[in-house]
């Protein structure tokens, strides 16, 4: 549970987002889309800049140009992770944080 509430800027105005519905965190060129099951939102920033301001609980790095919620994974193979019915590419740099993140029970 995330208590401190996080807002973006979006069409000329601060819309307040809930990061527990947050999936994936994609970047694109300058801009930064995060997705949830039934939206997104779309701002200019950095994938860096932005997982440096959320806990660090919450997500992680899969990729250059992804970072995923932990609540929200269902699947991780080695080189891809499934999550809200989207398959994801998991970059071998960051691979082994993901797996060090996961709690698993053998």
């Amino acid at each position: 549970m995330i208590n401190q509430p996080f807002f973006i800027w979006d069409d000329r105005k601060y819309v307040k987002i809930n990061l527990n519905e947050i999936m994936v965190l994609k970047s694109e060129d300058n801009y930064l889309r995060f997705l949830a099951q039934e939206y997104s939102y779309q701002v200019r920033a950095t994938l860096d800049r932005t997982l440096s301001l959320l806990p660090d609980n919450l997500f992680v790095r899969i990729h250059k140009s992804y970072a995923v919620s932990l609540h929200h994974l269902e699947e991780v193979e080695k080189d891809v992770v499934k999550i809200g019915g989207l398959s994801l590419p998991v970059s071998k740099k960051f691979y082994g944080e993901l797996i060090s993140r996961l709690n698993v029970i053998r």
